[in-house]
């Protein structure tokens, strides 16, 4: 697994520290990690605002719709 390059980390639940990158610096095609080392794949970018961003996810076949706010802190794998 190749993380892309940061400076910053967050903790995971069961995982521990990972780069971690804002919201808004993610791109279709990047993997989200959540608690567990679940995976989900940016497959499009629903909405943008001033402050939030909504992803389309997907995770084992199934599309989620997800909100963040734009300087929250994700974990990001590289494509």
């Amino acid at each position: 697994m190749t993380y892309v390059t940061f400076k910053r980390t967050i903790h995971l639940q069961y995982i521990g520290r990972v780069p971690a990158n804002e919201a808004k610096n993610a791109k279709i095609g990047d993997k989200i990690m959540f608690n567990g080392g679940s995976t989900c794949l940016i497959s499009n970018i629903v909405k943008e605002t001033e402050k939030m961003i909504t992803f389309a996810l997907i995770h084992d076949g199934v599309v989620y719709n997800q909100v963040f706010k734009k300087d929250r802190l994700i974990a990001l794998i590289a494509a």
